[in-house]
């Protein structure tokens, strides 16, 4: 029988089966092909009750109000403490008696104590067996089995303290109980052992083996000392519940179930039910179940029988003859339908697919595990890929089987429960009223044009009112089912997903971003290195720009940000990228309206070397024009000193002193003029004095001259402002005839020009300091020189400082000097020397790196860690010791 049908009344409206459902047995129902209904209802439900029934209660229980309970199949208890007693010498001995079922039981399988299974060694006396391991020789049970006749225990009796307390008349009659006695031991007890006692319940009327109902056996309703418990009857769901439909009880009385005569419970049905729960699966029986059924106070019959016969995949249906299961099993089809059947102008309804609150392609729960002392345990969850496919996405339950305490049985359940909800269509018909015999829980066959061929369970029925179509028509309402809810090896047919128009798909970031290394090639002809990001081109019309961030992968504190159309799949990355260094770069999109999106993977590259062979072409060429203007430098400086002097010998003295061979002279001169076109300004004050030994022949003279001068020219359109400032000293030393022998010289010379021609505008200082001594032909200079011009064209700039030295001997000199460049673009140190020392702090300790010669630079002795060609293809690794070459 299909175990997640809905269980409906034999006599109910053609929708009456969802409340018959949710208020009856169904195994699965409630949990599974119930949901939608469960959701719908949710709100308007109370809160569940505290779970009362099921199969273990590991907590020992206490008090005199407690209900009646039976213990069915294999089942787990700590007990019902209703007697404890201490006796012998200081009273060092102590039993307690544990009540196990209120209905005889077949005996204890195992005894855990303490949290640990224990063996059980041989009867020691009145006290029961011994309980072996860490409690030998201390601690004792023995099993009560609950017979109606039994008598009072003996060894109560006799260790009552006070004698009187356990009688004779304490037989507690059909009530299964445990004693358990301990002898204290102050090493080993801190309290009373916990004990969990694992029990063979019930011994149980099986209608299979009674002849006299149609079976073969000796076993006899009336006669409890017929039932068993052995050979699977004390562990089959229907067999338990029909021994709880027919009642427990105890000289006469009824203790728990419903008490129903025979002639309710039809045996065929019966005796059939139980043998598919006894045929064997993975070497055990297909369905057992054990658990406790109470008594107590709010617990229904249906909440008794429920975990019992969800072990079993069945349900209970209740039709004409009687109450009926039918199990988790594939049923034969009792008839065949086709369209001819349904009568025309009746409403009939058909659902192909379940509601999404409906479906379910994984189960998950939890049973009882007894390798866990019974505890509740998780069993292995089960999902259905197929399923999960056709749903695109998870729709899991909860399924526990509070009867279950195998864990490949809670499993082949929970893979049940998925199958049998895979099977989606549902219908309500109206036939003729030959059909009227179909029941509740029938499988049938709807053979229809319209439909297809499919088979049914009739999970409603009801006569239909009467109206023009006739009288005594059936309505039934239909569930599909199938053999592969019961056997793997099917395969169900998954029905198509209903797809809803899709969206709009809006980016959130570019995709297959990318981020490679390579080059770009200047208006010089130079070539920089550089990096391209790239994506997949975007079709998205809100989205108007791509950003993209990059930086060193070694410093991400400083990110550089470039932005471009979105037209464009690309960029270049120029600005701060530099040479053999590794990027880091991401990407975004912007989008109007703004909306919030996401930065793409992050990708890393690794630039290219920069074109060094071009490189030292520029580098050559600017060492060419630096050294070229160090010369003019020179060469400018002694124009000017030798300017300075005519310009002092022609200077008219204001004042003048001489007194025959020593003279001293000041000087001044002014000089203003303006035109349309020029306008000037200069002065120049000096001081000169002289000596003269005619004896001796010598002459010796000095000056100073102070000259300050300023200009404004428009010539042509060209507008121009100079300023200058020149100051410059003198000594000589000669002969009266005027034959210099010995000259020194210095001069300072501060110069600024601003022009503006065809709009452009060009600004240059200069700022000139200079020494010069002479002695015969021996000579010595230096210079330091500073020039800095803006403007002229666009990002031109420049700045050089020069220290020149120069030393000369008759005819050959030598020029050592340091020259400063820099650009917009590029900055350039050169050192113009034969050798050139490096030295630290410390005083003597200097090292000359290389020296040049010839042209040819020529490195001295050093320590190296790597060197690596301009190609890459051969590294000198100066730590390893090796040399390393590649194709």
């Amino acid at each position: 029988m299909a175990v997640l049908a809905p269980v409906v009344a034999a006599v109910s409206g053609a929708f009456a089966g969802a409340a018959s459902f949710l208020g009856g047995l169904g195994a699965f129902g409630r949990a599974i092909v119930g949901i939608g209904l469960s959701l719908a209802a949710k709100a308007f439900q109370k809160k569940p009750k505290v779970k009362t029934v099921g199969g273990t209660k590991l907590d020992v229980q206490y008090g005199s109000d407690q209900p009646r309970e039976i213990g069915l199949g294999l089942f787990a208890v700590a007990g019902h403490d209703v007697y404890t007693n201490t006796y012998g010498k200081a009273n060092k001995y102590i039993s307690k008696v544990f009540v196990l079922s209120d209905f005889r039981i077949d005996g204890l399988e195992r005894l855990a104590v303490n949290g640990e299974y224990t063996a059980l060694g041989p009867a020691d006396g009145d006290r029961g067996v011994k309980v072996l391991g860490d409690f030998e020789d201390l601690l004792w049970v023995k099993i009560v089995l609950g017979l109606p006749d039994q008598a009072a225990d003996p060894f109560l009796i006799d260790t009552a303290n006070p004698n009187g307390r356990w009688t004779a008349a304490h037989r507690l009659a059909g009530v299964a109980y445990a004693i358990v006695t301990a002898k204290w031991d102050d090493q080993k007890m801190n309290s009373f052992p916990q004990v969990l006692f694992e029990c063979r319940g019930a011994p149980l009327y099986d209608v299979r083996r009674d002849t006299t109902a149609g079976g073969s056996g000796s076993h006899r309703w009336d006669d409890q000392s017929t039932w068993q418990f052995g050979d699977g009857v004390g562990t089959n769901p229907i067999v338990q519940a029909y021994c709880y439909e027919r009642g427990f009880t105890v000289a006469g009385e009824l203790i728990i179930g419903k008490g129903m005569p025979a002639t309710d419970l039809p045996s065929s049905a019966w005796m059939a039910a139980a043998n598919v729960c006894d045929e064997p699966v993975d070497g055990a029986a297909r369905y057992r179940s054990g658990c406790l059924v109470t008594a107590a106070d709010g617990v229904t019959h249906r909440d008794n029988l429920e975990p019992i016969l969800e072990a079993a995949g069945a349900m209970l249906v209740e039709k004409v003859d009687g109450d009926q299961p039918i199990v988790g099993a594939n049923q034969a089809t009792v008839a065949t339908l086709t369209d001819a059947d349904l009568i025309v102008g009746e409403r009939h309804t058909f659902r192909a697919k379940r509601s999404r609150s409906e479906l379910i392609n994984g189960v998950f729960g939890s049973y009882n595990s007894p390798a866990d002392l019974w505890s509740s345990t998780a069993y292995k969850p089960v999902s259905n890929a197929l399923a999960l496919a056709a749903d695109r996405e998870r729709h899991a339950v909860q399924l526990d089987w509070e009867a279950v305490s195998d864990e490949s049985q809670a499993v082949r359940l929970a893979e049940t429960a998925i199958r049998q909800n895979r099977y989606q269509a549902s219908a309500q018909i109206v036939v003729r009223p030959r059909w009227i015999a179909l029941e509740i829980g029938d499988w049938i066959r709807w053979d229809s044009a319209r439909r297809g061929n499919r088979v049914w369970q009739v999970v409603g029925r009801s006569l239909a009112p009467l109206g023009p179509q006739g009288a005594r028509n059936v309505s039934l309402t239909l569930q599909e089912v199938g053999s592969g809810i019961y056997d793997g090896s099917v395969s169900i047919p998954e029905v198509t997903p209903r797809t809803p128009p899709a969206g709009p798909v809006y980016t959130l970031t570019v995709e297959n971003f990318l981020l490679v290394a390579t080059s770009v090639t200047a208006e010089n002809g130079r070539v920089y290195p550089a990096l391209q990001a790239q994506w997949d081109a975007i079709d998205d019309l809100t989205v108007t720009e791509v950003r993209v961030q990059y930086w060193k992968t070694s410093d991400p504190s400083v990110v550089l940000e470039k932005r471009v159309s979105v037209a464009q799949p690309y960029i270049l990355l120029v600005e701060g990228v530099l040479p053999v260094t590794q990027y880091t770069a991401q990407a975004s999109v912007v989008t109007s309206p703004p909306r919030d999106t996401v930065w793409s993977r992050q990708w890393s590259a690794t630039t290219l070397a920069e074109d060094l062979a071009f490189q030292l072409e520029l580098d050559l060429k600017e060492i060419r024009d630096i050294i070229a203007g160090g010369q003019e430098m020179f060469e400018e400086f002694e124009e000017r000193l030798q300017a300075l002097a005519v310009n002092v010998a022609l200077i008219t003295g204001k004042q003048l002193l001489d007194l025959g061979g020593v003279s001293a002279r000041l000087l001044d001169e002014e000089k203003v003029r303006a035109s349309q076109t020029d306008a000037l300004a200069t002065r120049t004050s000096g001081v000169e004095t002289g000596l003269a030994d005619a004896n001796a022949g010598i002459a010796a003279a000095s000056s100073a001259v102070a000259q300050l001068s300023s200009r404004t020219t428009n010539i042509e359109g060209v507008l121009t402002t100079q300023a200058e400032a020149l100051t410059g000293v003198q000594s000589r030393l000669g002969t009266v005839e005027g034959t210099v022998s010995g000259q020194a010289s210095a001069l300072s010379s501060l110069q600024t020009t601003v022009s503006n021609q065809d709009a452009t505008i060009t600004a240059t200082a200069d700022a000139v300091t200079g020494v010069q001594a002479t002695v015969g032909d021996l000579s010595a200079s230096g210079l330091i020189s500073f020039k800095v011009i803006a403007g002229g064209g666009a990002n031109s700039a420049s700045s050089r400082v020069a220290i020149l030295t120069k030393a000369k001997a008759s005819d050959s000199f030598k020029e050592a000097g340091i020259y400063i460049d820099t650009t917009a673009t590029t900055s350039t140190i050169l050192l113009r020397a034969d050798k050139v020392f490096i030295s630290d702090a410390a005083v003597g300790n200097q090292a000359q790196p290389f020296v040049v010669q010839g042209g040819v630079v020529k490195l001295a002795v050093g320590r190296f860690q790597q060197l690596i060609s301009d190609n890459g293809k051969m590294v000198i690794n100066g730590s390893n010791g090796t040399i390393e070459l590649y194709d």
